[in-house]
């Protein structure tokens, strides 16, 4: 796409580079070394790579390439801020500029706020959630912006303006960023979204995906603000783990069932917690989702589900003693136990 765009940009050069060693790498690796790539064969004056860039990025594959070009702005742009800025918002459309944003708010929280206010106006729904991506203190793969992690938080007006935002592209970022800020702030976060109208349904979506993580420990509060009490009269019985012993990559069937022992419908977030060995001989635990519905008077309502007990990138699975509890609107109600074997 360089070739096609400029004379002046080296195929042979960059294509030479990039694939030196490029087998190696992880997918955000490759994107670093993409920009290297770049950067040996683009023009020397900043402002003319970029152009080239801008250029090139309507003629490439959306996606983590458009990321690379991202990336080079990041790692070759800092001098110049608003020549970056204004590259940026060409490319987020193409491969988000929500990696590549992060050094300019390490470096330059207040003038790349003022950028990001400026973007969350935006008709393009990609600048908009760039606007609130790009300064999430804990995204994925970026680096951490400690700077972003107080509350009340610096986006705070860009994440009131977005909350009820058409888009869902946008609301999920909203609601992500808000997770963020919940597991250090989780108070905070929850006096600040009580305050929000839940009339509307883009609203009410934001606060029940920001608020995940804190429905899983069984917050009250954050409970009773999709309407769950937490002391709801709810059972568990017969709750069955089959089988109770199975190997590495079996998968385990839960079975249970929801009792309501109220005279009235109420609803019912049924979750399980899992605790599970680690390397050191210490326990870890992790919630997963069951079933989340409203509960007639005096009903019984069956739940099976399995899970596969397969290593991931993140969580190894090691033989020994497992316990699954079962939460009940936030409440330990049952719990069981099996055994993992190699």
């Amino acid at each position: 796409a360089g070739a096609q765009v400029s004379e002046v940009f080296n195929a042979e050069q960059f294509i030479a580079f990039a694939l030196d060693g490029i087998e190696d790498l992880s997918i955000m690796q490759r994107v670093r070394h993409i920009a290297d790539a770049l950067y040996n064969a683009l023009p020397s004056p900043y402002p003319d790579a970029v152009r080239i860039l801008c250029q090139m990025v309507h003629q490439i594959a959306p996606g983590f390439q458009a990321v690379a070009l991202t990336e080079y702005i990041a790692r070759y742009g800092q001098h110049d801020f608003d020549t970056s800025m204004q590259a940026l918002s060409t490319m987020t459309s193409y491969g988000t500029a929500e990696f590549a944003i992060r050094p300019f708010l390490s470096n330059e929280q207040s003038r790349t706020i003022s950028i990001l206010l400026q973007w969350m106006q935006s008709d393009n729904e990609h600048l908009r959630r760039l606007a609130c991506e790009g300064c999430r203190p804990r995204l994925p793969w970026g680096i951490k912006l400690s700077n972003m992690l107080q509350m009340p938080s610096p986006a705070m007006e860009i994440l009131e303006q977005l909350k009820s935002d058409s888009s869902l592209y946008v609301r999920k970022s909203v609601a992500n960023h808000l997770n963020d800020l919940a597991k250090e702030y989780p108070e905070a976060v929850l006096d600040w979204v009580a305050t929000w109208s839940t009339d509307d349904p883009n609203v009410k979506w934001v606060i029940r995906h920001a608020l995940r993580n804190l429905i899983k420990q069984g917050n009250p509060r954050a409970l009773a603000l999709h309407g769950v009490d937490h002391l709801a009269k709810l059972g568990v019985t017969r709750l069955k783990l089959t089988p109770t012993t199975i190997r590495q990559g079996d998968s385990l069937t839960i079975s249970l069932a929801v009792i309501s022992q109220d005279s009235e419908t109420q609803p019912a977030v049924v979750d399980y917690r899992l605790h599970f060995p680690r390397a050191n001989g210490s326990m870890s635990t992790k919630v997963f989702k069951l079933k989340t519905f409203s509960i007639l008077p005096e009903q019984i309502l069956e739940i099976v589900t399995t899970r596969a007990f397969k290593d991931l990138s993140t969580r190894k699975y090691r033989q020994g003693s497992y316990i699954i509890e079962i939460l009940l609107n936030g409440n330990v109600a049952q719990s069981a136990s099996f055994e993992l074997i190699s």
